[in-house]
């Protein structure tokens, strides 16, 4: 596939149905990420996957202690907190992608 196709067949997909993923692949995925530019070439990219069980933990967590003022409208916040633990439950991992500034 090429660059130009690559970018036109892009799409963000929000519906999950909750198969796990296998560790190789998401071994792989946060390999690759690890070669991605940054704007500001603040390399090296980190990368933390949270498998099923760790994403149940993290559900219950954020269920127990939401802190509903930390997010920027606090008259959504319990409805986006909720829709959040929603969704947890489907996803077949949750990768967490961060930098390091040096």
């Amino acid at each position: 596939m090429d660059t130009l196709t690559a970018i036109r067949s892009r799409r963000s997909v929000k519906s999950f149905d909750g198969t796990p993923i296998p560790r190789a692949t998401l071994d792989q995925l946060c390999e690759l990420v690890s070669w991605a530019p940054t704007h500001r070439m603040t390399q090296p990219w980190r990368c933390a996957v949270l498998d099923q069980p760790a994403i149940a933990r993290l559900s219950r967590y954020m269920q127990e202690t939401a802190e509903i003022s930390a997010v920027p409208d606090p008259t959504k916040g319990a409805a986006k907190m909720a829709k959040l633990v929603e969704k947890l439950p489907t996803l077949g991992a949750l990768i967490l992608v961060t930098w390091v500034r040096a």
